[in-house]
């Protein structure tokens, strides 16, 4: 099983009716098409809205749609761009619990940040 992660304005349209293509930069140079997903949680200055977990099984291959950046850290997340009707087919989708976001130490924009964020 493969876990991975979007943060989303739209869980609750997500969740009745499946993903949907989006388009935009991501960040990156070009415009992209489908829907980003990452192995980590993006953080809320990233992203804001809800924390959807994708399920996959190991049977799906992810390669043909992961964004790989030269210049990420050792360690950075992994990241794809993945066609929506994929997702839809392949893919269990939840909405992250308080537990969930509480074990991965992911911060909704409202969040306070935990104490070891706070200076002194």
């Amino acid at each position: 099983m493969t876990t991975l992660f979007h943060v989303t304005r739209h869980a609750a349209q997500i969740l009745a009716a499946g993903f949907r293509d989006g388009s935009g930069s991501y960040g990156f140079d070009v415009e992209l098409s489908g829907v980003f997903v990452s192995d980590q949680p993006v953080d809320a200055h990233e992203a804001t809205g809800d924390l959807l977990i994708v399920e996959l099984g190991d049977d799906v291959d992810l390669s043909p749609y992961e964004i790989v950046e030269d210049s990420a850290p050792p360690g950075w997340r992994h990241e794809w761009i993945v066609p929506a009707a994929l997702l839809n087919a392949a893919a269990t989708t939840r909405l992250a619990t308080a537990d969930d976001e509480h074990r991965l130490g992911w911060l909704r924009a409202d969040d306070d940040p935990p104490d070891w964020m706070s200076s002194s």
